[in-house]
């Protein structure tokens, strides 16, 4: 029997069609097949949202992006791939938790569309929705998908614009300060303020619900992993909640308190020194910009700050 790959380099000499054509031709037959496997669409489900949701949260946590185009390209491809495994598959379709792609098919002149659905979603743009569709492999026993060399060859793409897309952020960030943040620190206060080098409050949690119930277990547990217990009602996701907390995926204030911080548990740190920050390549900018404007303590750069690496 022929591959999938051997099919469409038939498919792609004989009728002249181009990768798009062929992907689409074979999804089509693949769909009608008796053979089709749905554990692993599910785990293709989850793990090109995973994709998207990246490609998609770099345009909605960053505001003075670089060209898109690429990654537009990328999230538009692998999106086309999402719908067609989400149109064959009910399970899929049931999921009512929002994701970003359903709202967005594309990422570029969308700045005027996403500022409203970012400050409604709180930094949840589909984790919750693919969380659903994570216990959908669970439960059909696949969790790591076969991949189609025609799908792996977009997915492999979309990774490389996606880390070059970042670099070329982290070179638009202004570098020519003389001074720098010594230490990062975390204090739960005795009130439910959660409270950042003594000046930046970015909770105030109220006792006994789930934010305070986080803090209050990530203290006991500091330098552990563990998976928080909110009790038996509580739906939310656990990166969800941090989210709503303004510890937001990939940014500076989850990488330096919340290191580990995945569905499966959470390690949380109330100190981070610079040195430690630099080699973990989290990068504080906007962060140390926010805590000297309010008057964190700061200390004098004793180096030329352009050998910093981003």
């Amino acid at each position: 029997m022929s591959s999938r790959e051997e099919i469409a380099k038939g498919l792609k000499e004989h009728y002249k069609l181009n990768d798009i054509q062929i992907t689409n031709v074979l999804e089509m037959a693949y769909s009608l097949s008796e053979r089709r496997d749905t554990a692993n669409d599910f785990a293709l489900a989850y793990y090109l949202n995973e994709r998207a949701i990246g490609l998609f949260s770099l345009i909605a946590d960053n505001n003075n992006t670089p060209d898109v185009n690429d990654i537009n390209r990328s999230y538009i491809l692998i999106v086309e791939q999402l719908k067609r495994l989400y149109a064959r598959n009910p399970e899929l379709e049931a999921i009512q938790d929002h994701i970003c792609w359903k709202g967005f098919d594309h990422l570029d002149y969308i700045q005027n569309e996403i500022w409203g659905y970012t400050n409604n979603t709180d930094g949840d743009y589909g984790q919750s929705h693919n969380a659903k569709v994570n216990r959908l492999c669970i439960v059909n026993g696949k969790q790591i998908p076969d991949i189609a060399p025609d799908i792996k060859k977009v997915v492999d793409e979309a990774i490389a614009n996606e880390q070059t897309f970042f670099a070329k952020l982290e070179d638009n960030e202004p570098n020519n300060r003389s001074w720098y943040i010594p230490e990062y620190s975390l204090i739960y206060k005795i009130d439910g303020s959660i409270v950042i080098n003594e000046v930046l409050t970015v909770k105030k949690t109220q006792s006994g619900l789930a934010s305070d119930k986080l803090m209050t277990q990530a203290i006991a547990n500091e330098g552990k992993q563990f998976k928080p217990d909110f009790g038996k009602n509580y739906s939310r996701n656990l990166t969800t909640t941090l989210s709503g907390m303004g510890f937001k995926k990939n940014e500076a204030l989850q990488q330096l308190f919340f290191p580990t911080a995945t569905n499966d548990g959470i390690v949380f740190r109330s100190h981070v020194s610079s040195i430690k920050a630099l080699a973990e390549r989290i990068n504080t900018s906007k962060l140390d910009a926010q805590l000297q404007k309010l008057g964190a303590k700061t200390e004098q750069v004793p180096f030329d700050i352009s050998d910093i690496p981003f």
